[in-house]
């Protein structure tokens, strides 16, 4: 239960603060536009380029900008729900990978037959047998061990997602200027 609620803590601070994160980033992100619109302006005024051409595909590019920018709270929840989907429909539960302790349950509900099988078939009195109590308790670690394994990989999983989703929306408002586009463009 402790993994379960260190997991959950975490979940909670990544995507409570996704919303101080975004007020802190959109000043940004009209900095950035500001500065290619009159950029754009004052390129097109001096080679007579096409004005309402030139606008016309500034409020698009800006339009899109600003709505990816502002539906990316949504998204990266939709993401996380439409893997853990996926993956209840290839594997099972999908709730197992949030929970650690759900994990290790399914450890223990492994492990405990084969223990219980090996105390008492393998040391009793008249049948005493070592070697497959070895062998036994060699099964219980590596079971043990991979189950541990898994928990682990999942809590990083979870984890890694949330941090470079946050450190996503950071980088977004850099699509509105082509030569900051790039950044937001490595970040999707």
């Amino acid at each position: 239960m402790e993994l379960d609620l260190i997991l959950q803590t975490f979940e909670q601070a990544f995507t409570q603060n996704i919303g101080a994160v975004m007020g802190l980033v959109q000043n940004t992100m009209y900095i950035l536009l500001t500065i290619d619109f009159v950029l754009s302006v004052l390129i097109a005024l001096l080679g007579n380029g096409n004005m309402l051409q030139l606008l016309i595909e500034k409020i698009l590019k800006y339009g899109f900008w600003v709505w990816f920018f502002k539906i990316s709270p949504t998204l990266i929840n939709n993401i996380a729900d439409s893997m853990a989907l996926i993956g209840a429909a290839i594997g099972g539960d999908a709730s197992i990978i949030q929970s650690p302790s759900a994990i290790m349950e399914r450890c223990y509900s492994l492990i405990q037959p084969i223990w219980a099988y090996a105390t008492e078939n393998s040391l009793s009195i008249m049948d005493l047998n070592i070697g497959q109590f070895f062998t036994l308790c060699f099964v219980i670690v590596f079971i043990f061990i991979c189950h541990l394994i898994i928990m682990v990989q999942s809590c990083v999983t979870y984890l890694e997602f949330y941090v470079v989703s946050v450190l996503a929306i950071v980088l977004i408002p850099f699509g509105v200027n082509k030569y900051t586009s790039f950044l937001s463009e490595k970040a999707i």
